[in-house]
């Protein structure tokens, strides 16, 4: 015989398990329509622009004839401070111009934060390169080639030698400072945006180097 009760009793209990898998199904629907919620963004340290910036230069041998040349010949010692401080000027102007703020609506302009630059002269392979300080990436050093230094005095002719090394030896310093303030888009921008970026500060900071072939883009 059958219980109407107990009947009654599994009809509710279907019922309710019938609402609950509703309810979970638009849940679940809910959650995939849902907007993906912003990331909290990751703030990589800046300064303003023209911020303090130390200035600061390592001979690794006095000894070796290209930091011979760096400090007799290509420069006179009582001339680095001032030219090295004229380079980076030069690089922040044209990196950060005070109109861009103007452009921007008056947002504020910021540099990725350098504590200080150091210009390493040392015996080793290559022209330069940018890196920072083991200790805190915000302590830049360039180091640049002593070797290299001493071969830049080679122009097409003898009489231009000294002008010719130290307009090729700015301008290599000059690359590379823009290196040192530069923001890269977190590391993700690409290499060749990055070097062109450099030379274009140096083009118009210096002139282009003896060495550039400024027509090969149009011959191309």
């Amino acid at each position: 015989m059958n219980n109407p009760g107990k009947a009654s009793e599994l009809k509710k209990a279907n019922r309710k398990k019938k609402k609950l898998a509703k309810k979970s199904k638009r849940s679940d629907t809910n959650k995939n329509n849902a907007k993906p919620q912003p990331q909290d963004k990751i703030e990589l340290p800046t300064s303003p622009v023209n911020h303090t910036i130390p200035l600061h230069l390592r001979l690794s041998d006095l000894s070796h004839a290209g930091v011979k040349a760096f400090l007799n010949t290509v420069f006179r010692s009582s001339d680095i401070p001032q030219t090295l401080d004229q380079c980076l000027k030069n690089v922040r102007k044209l990196l950060y111009p005070p109109e861009l703020a103007d452009a921007l609506a008056g947002a504020e302009i910021r540099e990725k934060e350098v504590r200080s630059i150091t210009l390493v002269i040392r015996d080793m392979e290559g022209v330069a390169y940018t890196t920072g300080n083991q200790l805190d990436d915000a302590h830049k050093e360039i180091h640049l080639s002593a070797n290299y230094i001493l071969s830049s005095g080679e122009p097409p002719t003898p009489d231009d030698a000294i002008k010719h090394a130290k307009d090729e030896v700015i301008g290599v310093i000059v690359h590379e400072m823009v290196h040192t303030v530069q923001h890269d888009g977190k590391g993700t921008a690409p290499g060749g945006f990055i070097e062109g970026a450099a030379d274009w500060v140096r083009a118009l900071a210096c002139g282009p180097a003896a060495h550039w072939d400024i027509y090969a883009i149009g011959k191309k």
